[in-house]
C-alpha cells in the first residue's frame, strides 16, 4: 500500500528564534557520527534533541536524509515508505519504481539505502527524529537487522525520549554506538548566560548559578525562564519563584508531562514527591500500593523526569523543577492525606534505620511526639555531632511547637528536646524559656540527656561554672562511653581552656577527642581537636599543637560539611598557630572562614579568643590602633561566657593603649585592674606593665616588670617568656648597654628556636633594627626576614588604607562576603548561616552599596583588594 509522503517530515526543521549555538554539542555529535554506524541521542522531552540535530545538520557541507516520525508511522508499511520518500526528497536516491507486489516496502527501501550509501564520497546519514514512536515489532526487527550489518557508507542517527527497542548492548560491546544523553544536552552556565543575553536578560552570576541548579540545564526550563524574565523589570525574581500560570515551567510540566501519564502513575509521583529519593518499597508504603518499583523503573527508562540514583536501579529522584510541580499538587490534597503520607514515609525510614530522614517526615506531619522520640533515639546526634552531611530544614520550627497536643507523660521529653535543638540553632532565649518550663515539668532524678545538653550549653554561654559541671556530670553518668559523654567532655574541656587551666583542659579534651574518634563523631572530634590546638598554642607547645592541627585538618577535609559552629574552634586554632609562626597570611585565611557574628552569639569565649588572635597579629606588625579597635569592636570580651579571657582582653587593651601613645593612661588602668587569678594572667599582666612603662620611658620599671615574668616561681609560657626577654633587650638598649641587649636577644632567639616562635620578632623597633645592623651574626639568626623600618611603615600605611571604607562592613556582611568568594548560591549561603534567603539578599544589597559594586564578581574582587577576604 502506498502512503502519500507528508512533505514536512522530510525537511530539516528551522532553528528556534533567538537560538544560541552550542558548538561543543555539535562537535560531539559530529565525532560520534563519524566513528559509529549508529548514534543515539536519548533525553527527555524538550531537552534540545531536535534543535541540536538541526544545528548540526545545517553545519554539514553535504545533505542528509531527515525523517521526523510520529505515532502514525508505527507500522512497517508506513515507516519504510516514509524512509523511501525521504530518500527521494533529499535527492539521495532516484524515484521509486512502481510497486512490485512480490517485493516488500522494507526490502525495496533497504536496497535503495545500500545503493545510495555506496554512491556517496562520504557516508550517507539517515536521521530519525522522535524514534520513540516506533515500537512495532516488525519495524524494530528489520531496523535492527539493517543496523547489525549496515552498508559501509551508511550512518544512522536516532533521537528519542527513551532507548529504542533495538539491541543497543550489542553495538556498545562492539564499540559501534555513539551516545548523547540528558547530562550531555544539559546547558552549561556559560550557555545559560549566552541564552539570557540573547533574550536581553541581565542577572547576577549568583542568580545564573541558581537557575542552572534549579533547571539542571534542562533546555526548556532555561528557555521558559528566559521568556518570563525577558519582559520583567525584576528578572531575578523569577529565578527563585515557583509559578504555575500560563507560560510557566509548571504549566508545561503539567500539560506536557503529567497529562500524558495514567492516573496511577500521577498518584505515585505526587504522593512520593515529599521524598527527595524514592525506591519501590518506599513508594509502596507511602501510596499503600504494590509494584511501584517497576513503575519507577519504566518512568526512568522513558526519561519522564525521573532518573536513577546509582547503578543498582533501586533508588530514583525527580528533576528539581518536576518535583516542585509535584509538591505543589501534593499541597492541594486534604491535610489528613498529606499527614498520612508523611507519617507512612517516616515509619518506613525509621524501619530502615534512617532516623534523620524519618525525623524530616515526622516534622512535616507535625507529629511532635514521634519527632521527639526520633531525636532521643539518635537523630539529634546524627545531625549535630556527626559529619554534617544530614540536615533537616524543618527543625527550625520544632522549638516553637506547642506541647499542649502532646500527651502529659511525654511533655517533659518534648520540652527537653526542644531546648536542646534551640541551643544548637543559637536560639538561646527560646532555649532558656524552655529550660525554665522544663524545671517545672520534671524531677531532678529523671532529667533527659537532651535537657542536660541544653543546660550545659546555656551555662557555658552565661559563664555559670557550677551549671556546666553539673550538666556535664549528668551527661557522663547517663551515657558513659557514649555520644553525650563525648559532647560533655568537649564542652567541659573548652571551659577549662577558657579558665586557663592548662592541665585540666588537655586531659579533658584528649578524652573527648579519643571518644569522638571511636564513635565517629566528626563534629565533636573537630571541635575538640581545634580546642587542643588552642590550648597548646596558649602554652607555647607549638610542635604538639601542630600534631593536633594535622589530625584536625584530616577530619575537616574528610567531612567538609561539618557545621560552621563545630568547625570554628578548628579555624581559630589554625589561625592562632599560623599567627604564632609569623604566617600572618595563613592566619587571615583561617579567620576568614569564621563567622564572627554567629560565633559571638554561640560561644563568647571562642569569639573573644579569635579577636585576640587578630589583635595579636596586628600588634606584631606595629598596628596598635588597629589591634585595639579590633578588640573594642567585639563585645563578647565583656560577656560572662568569655570566662578568664575577659581579663586577658582588658590587659591587652591597656597594653595597646600604651603602645599607641597613651602609656600613662594605660598604666593607671593596669594599676586599678583586678588582681590576676592565675599564673598565666599574672605573667600577662606583668608583660603589659613592662611594655607600658617602656612606652612611658620608665626603663627601670619596665625592666623590673619584665624580670618578674622571667624569674617567676611558676615559669611563664614560652611566648610570654620570649616577649619579656625582648623587653629586657629594649631596656638595655635604652640604657646604652649594647652588650646586655645582644645577650638578651640571643637568649630570646634560643628560647624561641625549639618551638619555632616567630611572632615576637615580627616588628623590631628602630633601635633594635640598628643593633641588628651592627651585629650581622645576630641578624643572621633573627627568626623572620628583616626589612627596613621605612618599608614596614609604608606597608602598614597601605594595609590601613585598604582596610578603610567610608562605611565599614558589619561582621555578618563580612561573613556573607567571604561565602561569595565560593561558588555557593544565595540559598546555600542562607542554609549555611541558618538565616532566610531574604536576609542574605539584604546583606548582599548592603555589601554591593558599601563596596560600590554591581555584581558578585565585582564585590569579591573589591573585597580582596581591601584585604577583607
Amino acid at each position: 500500500m502506498f502512503y502519500p509522503f507528508r512533505a514536512r517530515q522530510g525537511l530539516v526543521p528551522a532553528l528556534p528564534a533567538k537560538h544560541v549555538p552550542r558548538p561543543r554539542l555539535v562537535a560531539a555529535l559530529e565525532s560520534a557520527v563519524e566513528g559509529n554506524p549508529l548514534t543515539l541521542i536519548c533525553a527527555g522531552p524538550a531537552s534540545g534533541k531536535t534543535v541540536l540535530l538541526t544545528e548540526w545538520s545545517r553545519s554539514r557541507p553535504r545533505p542528509l536524509v531527515w525523517v521526523s516520525l510520529d505515532p502514525a508511522d508505527n507500522s512497517a508499511a508506513a515507516f519504510w515508505t516514509l524512509i523511501g520518500e525521504a530518500l527521494l526528497q533529499s535527492g539521495q536516491a532516484p524515484p521509486m519504481e512502481p510497486d512490485d507486489p512480490m517485493r516488500s516496502a522494507e526490502t525495496e527501501v533497504m536496497g535503495r539505502l545500500e545503493g545510495a550509501s555506496s554512491d556517496q564520497e562520504s557516508p550517507l546519514v539517515l536521521v530519525l527524529d522522535d524514534a520513540h514512536f516506533v515500537t512495532d515489532p516488525e519495524v524494530i526487527a528489520t531496523l535492527d537487522a539493517l543496523l547489525t550489518r549496515p552498508p559501509p557508507g551508511l550512518r544512522v542517527v536516532l533521537a528519542a525520549r527513551s532507548d529504542p527497542l533495538i539491541r543497543l548492548h550489542r553495538f556498545r560491546m562492539r564499540g559501534q554506538l555513539g551516545e548523547l544523553r540528558s547530562a550531555d544536552l544539559a546547558m552549561t552556565e556559560s550557555e545559560i548566560e549566552a541564552l539570557l543575553t540573547t533574550h536581553r536578560v541581565s542577572i547576577g552570576p549568583e542568580s545564573r548559578a541558581l537557575l542552572a541548579k534549579r533547571t539542571e540545564g534542562w533546555v526548556a526550563g532555561v528557555r521558559l525562564s528566559a521568556l518570563r524574565m525577558e519582559a520583567s523589570p525584576e528578572p531575578e525574581r523569577f529565578v527563585n519563584e515557583f509559578a504555575m500560570d500560563r507560560g510557566s515551567i509548571g504549566e508545561y510540566l503539567v500539560e506536557e508531562v503529567l497529562a500524558a501519564l495514567d492516573q496511577t502513575t500521577r498518584r505515585l509521583l505526587i504522593r512520593t514527591s515529599s521524598c527527595e529519593l524514592v525506591c519501590g518499597e518506599l513508594a509502596d508504603a507511602v501510596c499503600e500500593s504494590t509494584g511501584s518499583g517497576e513503575l519507577l523503573a519504566r518512568l526512568a527508562a522513558a526519561n519522564s523526569f525521573i532518573s536513577p540514583v546509582g547503578h543498582d536501579g533501586v533508588w530514583f529522584r525527580s528533576h528539581p523543577l518536576f518535583r516542585e510541580v509535584l509538591r505543589h499538587l501534593l499541597r492541594g490534597e486534604r491535610a489528613v492525606v498529606q499527614q498520612g503520607i508523611e507519617t507512612r514515609a517516616a515509619r518506613w525510614h525509621d524501619g530502615q534505620g534512617d532516623l534523620v530522614e524519618a525525623l524530616q517526615h515526622a516534622l512535616r506531619a507535625s507529629d511532635w511526639a514521634y519527632a521527639t522520640d526520633l531525636l532521643e533515639r539518635g537523630a539529634f546526634e546524627q545531625i549535630f555531632f556527626h559529619d554534617g552531611d544530614r540536615w533537616v530544614s524543618e527543625l527550625s520550627a520544632y522549638p516553637d511547637a506547642a506541647p499542649e497536643s502532646t500527651p502529659p507523660g511525654l511533655r517533659h521529653r518534648l520540652v527537653a528536646a526542644q531546648a536542646a535543638v534551640a541551643c544548637m540553632l543559637d536560639r538561646h532565649d527560646r532555649a532558656r524559656e524552655l529550660t525554665v518550663d522544663l524545671e517545672a515539668l520534671v524531677r531532678s532524678d529523671s532529667r533527659s540527656s537532651l535537657g542536660e545538653v541544653a543546660r550545659l550549653t546555656l551555662a557555658a554561654r552565661s559563664g555559670d561554672r557550677d551549671g556546666v559541671d553539673a550538666a556535664a556530670a549528668a551527661l557522663v553518668a547517663a551515657d558513659p562511653g557514649g555520644v553525650f559523654e563525648a559532647f560533655a567532655l568537649s564542652e567541659l574541656g573548652a571551659v577549662h581552656l577558657w579558665h586557663l587551666a592548662d592541665g585540666l583542659a588537655v586531659e579533658t579534651l584528649e578524652r573527648a577527642l579519643a571518644l569522638a574518634m571511636q564513635l565517629s563523631l566528626s563534629a565533636i572530634a573537630l571541635a575538640s581537636g581545634g580546642r587542643l590546638v588552642l590550648t597548646h598554642c596558649a602554652a607555647g607547645r607549638f610542635s604538639i599543637a601542630e600534631k593536633y592541627a594535622l589530625d584536625a585538618v584530616g577530619i575537616n577535609n574528610a567531612h567538609p560539611r561539618i557545621s560552621e559552629v563545630s568547625a570554628a574552634p578548628f579555624h581559630v586554632g589554625m589561625a592562632d598557630l599560623a599567627m604564632s609562626r609569623g604566617d600572618l597570611e595563613g592566619c587571615a585565611h583561617a579567620m576568614a572562614l569564621v563567622d564572627a557574628a554567629r560565633l559571638r552569639q554561640r560561644d563568647p569565649a571562642l569569639s573573644c579568643a579569635s579577636t585576640l588572635v587578630k589583635a595579636a597579629a596586628l600588634q606584631a606588625t606595629g598596628d596598635y590602633l588597629g589591634a585595639r579597635a579590633t578588640i573594642l569592636s567585639d563585645p563578647s570580651s565583656s560577656l560572662p561566657g568569655a570566662w578568664s579571657l575577659r581579663a586577658v582582653s582588658a590587659t591587652v587593651q591597656l597594653e595597646l593603649l600604651a603602645q599607641s601613645g597613651r602609656p600613662l593612661v594605660a598604666l593607671h588602668g593596669v594599676q586599678h585592674s583586678d588582681a590576676p587569678t592565675n599564673d598565666f594572667l599574672a605573667a600577662r599582666t606583668h608583660l603589659a606593665r613592662a611594655r607600658a612603662h617602656l612606652a612611658a620611658g620608665d626603663c627601670a620599671a619596665a625592666g623590673l616588670m619584665a624580670r618578674r615574668v622571667v624569674t617567676a616561681s611558676h615559669p611563664a609560657t614560652t611566648p610570654l617568656l620570649v616577649a619579656a626577654v625582648i623587653v629586657e633587650a629594649e631596656v638595655a638598649l635604652a640604657n646604652g648597654d649594647e652588650t646586655s641587649a645582644v645577650e638578651h636577644l640571643t637568649r630570646a632567639i634560643d628560647l624561641s628556636s625549639h618551638e619555632g616562635i616567630k611572632l615576637p620578632f615580627m616588628e623590631p623597633t628602630p633601635r633594635m633594627h640598628a643593633l641588628l645592623s651592627d651585629h650581622p651574626s645576630l641578624a643572621a639568626r633573627w627568626p623572620v626576614p628583616l626589612r627596613s623600618p621605612a618599608s614596614n611603615r609604608a606597608e602598614q600605611s597601605e594595609t590601613r588604607r585598604h582596610r578603610s571604607l567610608p562605611e565599614p562592613l558589619t561582621d555578618r556582611e563580612l561573613s556573607v562576603l567571604r561565602w561569595l568568594a565560593t561558588r555557593m548560591t544565595t540559598a546555600e549561603i542562607a542554609t549555611e548561616l541558618f538565616v532566610s534567603m531574604n536576609t542574605v539578599k539584604t546583606h548582599l544589597a548592603s555589601i554591593y552599596r558599601k563596596l560600590e559594586s554591581s555584581s558578585r564578581r565585582e564585590a569579591v574582587a573589591r573585597g580582596r583588594e581591601l584585604h577583607l577576604i
